[in-house]
């Protein structure tokens, strides 16, 4: 789990191992569009990006998904 400042930048990393190694990252088990590399950055989060995270790598012997890491984001009032 992660917990940031709103509007503090938060990453999450996977490594893949093996050849023709694809990434896409899952918000809520969701294909996040366009997130198909290997760090996914949110670099403003807010409330709306609180979810879990995750990500399907796949490659030449297959696919996995990494384990679901929570975002908890914290306002400043």
């Amino acid at each position: 789990s992660k917990i940031v400042c709103a509007g503090t930048s938060v990453s999450f990393e996977v490594i893949g191992s093996g050849s023709d190694i694809t990434y896409q990252w899952l918000k809520n088990n969701v294909p996040i569009a366009g997130a198909t590399q290997s760090v996914l950055t949110l670099p403003f989060p807010t409330d709306g990006d609180v979810a879990d995270y995750s990500c399907l790598v796949s490659g030449n012997c297959g696919s996995a998904t990494s384990e679901t890491a929570s975002l908890m984001v914290v306002n400043n009032n």
